[in-house]
């Protein structure tokens, strides 16, 4: 009982404390994109693999602190493509940092084990 008739007393503590806190943080936790979280590179690898068969999930995601590069581990299943054909196994998601803070997904890298022709690069830019 004593701690709300504190808080009613102390206006500053009721209404403009909470209201500085709220305001001062919230331009940093929309814009804070320097780091690129698995959520958001899922979400790109999920616009690049959407045209295709078949799912990739990412595992992990590789940054070096304050670079505007990333890389991510992905798992492809059953993923398809009608010049290679199917493929389920391990590869690589590169993705660049703008300016502007976005990330956008530059390339996908997949090395089939079985596959004469080799490594596959996928090259595109899709931005979040």
């Amino acid at each position: 009982m004593k701690f709300l008739n504190f808080y009613k007393n102390n206006i500053a503590l009721t209404f403009i404390l909470p209201a500085f806190l709220l305001f001062s943080g919230c331009s940093n936790i929309v814009t804070n994109n320097k780091i690129l979280h698995e959520a958001k590179a899922q979400a790109l690898v999920n616009k690049f693999s959407s045209p295709y068969n078949g799912t990739i999930k990412v595992t992990g995601v590789i940054q070096d602190e304050g670079a505007s590069v990333a890389e991510a581990k992905i798992e492809l299943n059953n993923f398809t493509d009608s010049q290679y054909g199917s493929y389920s196994g391990p590869g690589v998601a590169a993705f660049v940092k703008y300016n502007d803070d976005t990330w956008s997904l530059a390339r996908v890298t997949v090395t089939p084990p079985d596959n004469f022709l080799g490594t596959r690069w996928y090259d595109t830019n899709i931005k979040e």
